[in-house]
């Protein structure tokens, strides 16, 4: 008994080991048990989760070498490697000899300019925007092509190219509005497969969530009215989809300025930024021309030499495919120069900025010759009665006179006067509203002075004759 009495007299109360039995050890017991219960869940998406990361960047690696090179160098290799030139000799030009810096300016309070080797630092879902014949076609193709030769280089880092004519996209009507999006994707990654290469498909939606795509959608306004909302429907939701595969996708949309006046409001939270493309420097002009493969280096500078004596011609020319056509000719052995030739120049310029450029677009239209004839009308009887008044300043033109006049010439209503002359503003490129709708101007006051006086010797001689 004494012997028990001794040792409890030992013993004292140790507050850690109360909590660590009373607490710690049932917590600890406890998790153990979910771990036990859960750990097979977490161990196996732990698991799926590894072998997808490491899945992706072996199937990233093997994409890159062997299909994304092969797939850019079948497309280097394509149309688009060309520029054609309109003319009397149908001329096609090298786009990687000839294509001279373009200068894009987003217009805002800071003006910054850009070209094709910093575009994209500007952002990943661009509009650019240009008149008829300043370069915008051109300027994918060379962005187009320049992808192609980096993801060559180096495929694992680059973007997986794709440039899109958007004339091309046909949209079936059952495909519901809010499935576009996702049907476009689907279809661009069936374009791609059209190349003969082993697991594009792959290839396609690999690049799409690991270092991107490049997609280069040219041509909004060559896309039939009759389609257009849909096309519009899927080219935003395209965007919003390749956004939740990646922030490194890009898209670039190309418009003429006569669309986008029409319709900027629709792409202005899809794509934010807008770029312009400027007119030809004269240094870029003369660039344009040592580029030119002429036979003969002397000719280069003998057009640069004429373009500096004539100020309304090297106007002109500072658009991208007038200076093409120029140039053509002189190759052709005319001369643009004399008065005779030069009404003939223009000419040429007018019909293929009225009706030609926009048939090879959009496929053959019934009756040229009519829609032809129409346009002209109204375009000379609204320029023609411009020169005449005096108060109005130069190559600003008032809207409801142009409504007058298309309504006397079509015999239409005040609603369907508006239709045609936005039309012809869309298709032919040649008019841009200046204000929403009190004044508008034509791309170039040489049109302007041509048009009033080709009125002056047809229209108004058809007017007296009448």
């Amino acid at each position: 008994m004494s012997h028990f009495l001794g040792r409890t007299n030992g013993w004292h109360f140790d507050i850690p080991t109360l909590i660590v039995t009373l607490l710690v050890v049932p917590l600890v017991t406890y998790f153990l048990g979910i771990l036990r219960k859960h750990g097979k869940t977490w161990g196996g998406f732990l698991f799926e989760g590894a072998c997808y990361t490491v899945g992706r960047v072996v199937m990233h690696s093997l994409a890159a070498r062997f299909t994304l090179k092969r797939y850019c160098r079948l497309e280097l290799q394509k149309e688009n490697k060309y520029l054609y030139v309109p003319s009397s000799s149908d001329v096609k030009l090298e786009i990687d000899r000839v294509f001279v810096n373009l200068t894009l300016e987003q217009q805002s309070a800071q003006t910054e300019s850009y070209d094709q080797t910093t575009l994209f630092k500007a952002g990943n879902r661009i509009r650019v925007i240009g008149d008829p014949g300043s370069g915008k076609s051109s300027l994918v193709k060379r962005l187009f092509r320049d992808a192609c030769l980096v993801a060559i280089a180096s495929p694992s880092k680059a973007k997986l190219p794709l440039l899109v004519e958007l004339k091309n996209i046909s949209i079936p009507n059952t495909i519901a509005s809010k499935k576009l999006g996702r049907w476009l994707y689907d279809e661009l990654k069936r374009s791609a497969t059209k190349s003969a290469v082993y697991g594009m498909e792959d290839c396609f939606d690999n690049y799409a969530r690991v270092s991107g795509l490049l997609v280069l959608l040219d041509g909004l306004d060559e896309v039939a009215s009759a389609g257009y909302a849909r096309v519009e429907t899927a080219i935003v939701g395209l965007s919003e989809l390749l956004s939740n595969f990646s922030d490194k996708n890009t898209l670039i949309l190309t418009m003429r300025t006569q669309l986008h006046q029409q319709i900027k409001d629709a792409f202005r939270s899809s794509f934010g930024k807008a770029f312009f493309v400027k007119p030809l420097s004269p240094t870029d002009v003369y660039e344009f021309l040592s580029r030119w493969p002429f036979t003969d280096r002397r000719v280069g500078p003998s057009i640069y030499a004429e373009l500096t004596d004539r100020p309304t011609l090297r106007e002109m020319c500072t658009n991208p495919l007038v200076l093409a056509m120029y140039v053509a000719e002189r190759q052709s052995g005319s001369d643009p120069l004399t008065p005779e030739s030069r009404t003939d120049f223009y000419r040429k310029v007018f019909d293929e900025l009225l009706v030609k450029r926009r048939l090879r677009q959009t496929g053959p239209a019934p009756l040229p010759g009519k829609l032809r004839e129409q346009r002209e009308r109204i375009l000379g009887r609204v320029a023609y009665e411009h020169l005449l008044d005096a108060n109005q300043a130069a190559n600003s033109l008032h809207w409801p006179e142009a409504m007058r006049v298309v309504r006397e010439v079509m015999k239409c209503g005040d609603q369907d006067a508006e239709d045609i002359f936005l039309a012809i503003s869309k298709e032919t490129g040649l008019v841009s509203q200046e204000k929403d709708r009190e004044t508008f101007r034509f791309i170039h006051l040489t049109f302007c002075e041509f048009l009033a006086a080709h009125e002056a010797v047809q229209g108004q001689k058809m007017v007296s004759i009448a």
